[in-house]
């Protein structure tokens, strides 16, 4: 998937969070993505690692917005 494809979204949207998720859903969602994402950053595919880059620095940003 391209990423240019989100540059227009912001980072729930682009992670699959919706406005209906509660709280504990938006965690247990983003935990899901975490680990999803979390092999792929060592993929021998560069662009597969640089997406799960990216899409991992978001999830930590998100989880840390709901700790506030």
């Amino acid at each position: 998937m391209k990423m240019e494809m989100f540059s227009r979204v912001n980072d729930e949207e682009f992670l699959g969070i919706t406005s209906s998720m509660t709280e504990e859903e938006k965690k247990a969602h983003l935990n899901q993505e975490y680990n999803k994402w979390r092999v792929r950053v060592t993929s021998s595919n560069k662009d597969h690692a640089t997406e799960a880059s990216i899409r991992i620095e978001k999830i930590v940003k998100l989880r840390q917005k709901l700790k506030s």
